[in-house]
C-alpha cells in the first residue's frame, strides 16, 4: 500500500522533454515493464520503452512512451501480496482487489483534506480486462493523469497515463494497454472463462462461461467455519459469492426472521424463487439464495453486491454464475438435483 499511497502523495507532472529509447540492441519489440518485478510487453506501433519523465510516484525508473503526437506516458507499478504484510479483504485471504485498492486511493486526501482523485468510470479506451472504475487526478479540469487498475490475483497492476487522453486520440493508448493486460494474464492466478473453477472446500469444479475470477476462504471471524468464496475481477460492480451447502429446506430458511423478495430476475427456475435482499447502510446489499438438492439437503449462496440495485446486465451474469456453481454441486450429490 506505501507505494500505491505515494502515487497521489507525489505530484504528478507530464513534461513535454522528449525521452530517450530503450530498445535492446536486437531491436526486439518485447520489453521490461517498469515498476514490475519481471513483467514484460510487447511495444505496439508509436511506442517505446523510455526513463520515466519526474517527478513520479509510481516508484519507476522506466515508462513506456508513445512517440506521436500528442505524446503519452504510461507508468507502472504492481502490488504483489506476502503472507504476512499484505492487507486482505476482510474476513478472507483474499489480497486487496482493484476495488478496494481505488476505494483507498479515492479517500486520500491532501493537506488542505481535499481529495487528491476522483473516480470515473473507466474511459472507453481502456480495454474491458481493466477494473470498471479509475482515479482521475485532480484537479480533474486539468488533465493531468489518470489510474487504471488490472486485477491479477495474487497482484494487482496500477497504471498511471499522462496527460489524460482526450476521447479522439484514445485509440493511441488502447493497443498499448491491451498488451499490458495480454502479457499480465499470463502471470495471473485469477481464472477467466471459459474455464474451470474449483472450489475446494465444496470439493467441486465448476465451468465457468464469463467474467475473470479470484477464489479463495471465507470465515466469518476468528473460529468460524470456513468456506469457499468466488470474488469477481471483471465489471464494474464488485460482486461475491459464497456458497456452501446446509441441512435445510430452503422455503423455510428464507422465509425465517427476514423479509423475502419474489421472483428475483437473477435466479433461474432451478433455485427457490425467493431471495433476501437486505440494504447496507453504506450502500450495496447483501442478497441470500438457495438451491434444494433433497428434503433436508440445501446449497445456499450469500452474496455481497457492491450496489443498491442488480442491473439488467448483472442480473444474467449472475443468474448464469449461480447454475454453474450450482450444477457442479448437483453432479457431486450422487446425481440428485
Amino acid at each position: 500500500m506505501k507505494i500505491v499511497t505515494a502515487i497521489f502523495l507525489s505530484s504528478v507532472v507530464f513534461g513535454s522533454t522528449a525521452l530517450a529509447q530503450s530498445k535492446s540492441a536486437s531491436g526486439a519489440e518485447e520489453v521490461p515493464l517498469g515498476g514490475t518485478s519481471s513483467l514484460k510487453v510487447k511495444l505496439s506501433p508509436g511506442w517505446q520503452s523510455a526513463p520515466a519523465q519526474p517527478p513520479n510516484g509510481m516508484n519507476s525508473s522506466t515508462a513506456l512512451r508513445y512517440s506521436g503526437h500528442p505524446s503519452f506516458q504510461i507508468l507502472a507499478t504492481a502490488e504483489r501480496a506476502s503472507a504476512d504484510k499484505s492487507p486482505r479483504i476482510p474476513n478472507t485471504d483474499l489480497p486487496w482487489d482493484c476495488n478496494t485498492l481505488f476505494n483507498v486511493m479515492a479517500s486520500t486526501k491532501n493537506t488542505h483534506n481535499k481529495p487528491l482523485s476522483v473516480s470515473e468510470a473507466r474511459p472507453d479506451y481502456v480495454p474491458e480486462e481493466y477494473y470498471g472504475r479509475a482515479l482521475v487526478a485532480e484537479p480533474a479540469t486539468k488533465h493531468v493523469a489518470v489510474f487504471i487498475c488490472l486485477d491479477g490475483g495474487s497482484s494487482n497492476l496500477v497504471l498511471q497515463i499522462s496527460p489524460v487522453p482526450e476521447a479522439a486520440d484514445g485509440n493511441k493508448v488502447t493497443p498499448m494497454l491491451r498488451s499490458i493486460a495480454d502479457s499480465a494474464r499470463l502471470r495471473s492466478t485469477l481464472v477467466y472463462a471459459p474455464g474451470s473453477l474449483h472450489l475446494p472446500l465444496l470439493g467441486v469444479t465448476a465451468s465457468i462461461s464469463s467474467g475473470a475470477w479470484a477464489v479463495g476462504v471465507f470465515a466469518n471471524g476468528p473460529g468460524q467455519k470456513k468456506r469457499d468464496l468466488v470474488y469477481r475481477t471483471s465489471g464494474t460492480i464488485g460482486l461475491e459469492i459464497i456458497p456452501f451447502l446446509a441441512p435445510i429446506t430452503c422455503s423455510d430458511y428464507l422465509k425465517k426472521n427476514r423479509p423475502v423478495t419474489k421472483n428475483p430476475r437473477y435466479l433461474s427456475a432451478k433455485w427457490e424463487p425467493i431471495a433476501w435482499e437486505d440494504q447496507k447502510p453504506n450502500g450495496g446489499m447483501d442478497l441470500v439464495v438457495c438451491r434444494q438438492f433433497a428434503p433436508a439437503k440445501a446449497l445456499v449462496a450469500a452474496m455481497q453486491y457492491q450496489s443498491d440495485k442488480v442491473s439488467a446486465e448483472d442480473a444474467i451474469a449472475i443468474a448464469k454464475m449461480l447454475d454453474e456453481i450450482g450444477d457442479a454441486v448437483a453432479n457431486s450429490q450422487d446425481g440428485s438435483r
